[in-house]
């Protein structure tokens, strides 16, 4: 029987083939797990992160057949429960001069950062003026809130529909007491 035999270089060729896939394989699978050990985790909201004051501002607008623009500034506190308190100035949604109002209602949140925010504004008097639910979003390292008016209701519980605002807080630096 005959042996049958490769010249000397096709086989120094193809160990250092096999050697550059090897170190290919290896340096690929590495820089994987480097990138997944190096990617930023996802963020973890909680009402306790996120408890505290924070000043407001927002702004939108109504149609009930006449285009009503609103604005407002004010101040809330947030408490590691999801309670909020707080004050706000704002012109009204439905016409009339500014006001100051009183503002109670409870935040939900989820863990990633998203969450729902409920707030009943009343006037001096008590009377409740409406009730406003916001989608909030918390960014920056849970230091400003974006939000938008899901949906607005008003003194008499008649839902308002054609309702638009924005909503932007920051939290008060330094965090001062509830």
């Amino acid at each position: 029987m005959k042996r049958i035999t490769a010249p000397r270089s096709r086989v120094i060729t193809l160990l250092v083939l096999a050697t550059l896939v090897v170190i290919g394989v290896v340096t690929v699978t590495a820089s994987a797990a480097i990138r997944r050990s190096a990617a930023p985790s996802s963020p973890t909201c909680s009402i306790a992160s996120v408890a505290g004051a924070w000043g407001q501002n927002f702004d939108g607008s109504t149609n009930q057949g006449v285009l009503v623009l609103f604005a407002g500034a004010g101040r809330i506190a947030i408490d590691s429960q999801g309670n909020v308190s707080g004050t706000e100035t704002s012109t009204p949604w439905f016409g009339g001069p500014s006001s100051v109002l009183t503002v109670t209602g409870t935040l939900s949140m989820n863990a990633d950062c998203t969450g729902t925010l409920t707030l009943h504004l009343y006037e001096q008097s008590g009377a409740l003026q409406r009730t406003e639910v916001w989608a909030v979003v918390y960014v920056a390292n849970q230091m400003a809130m974006r939000g938008t008016l899901a949906s607005l209701t008003n003194s008499g519980g008649f839902n308002v529909s054609n309702a638009t605002a924005t909503l932007n807080a920051d939290k008060v630096f330094p965090p001062t007491g509830q």
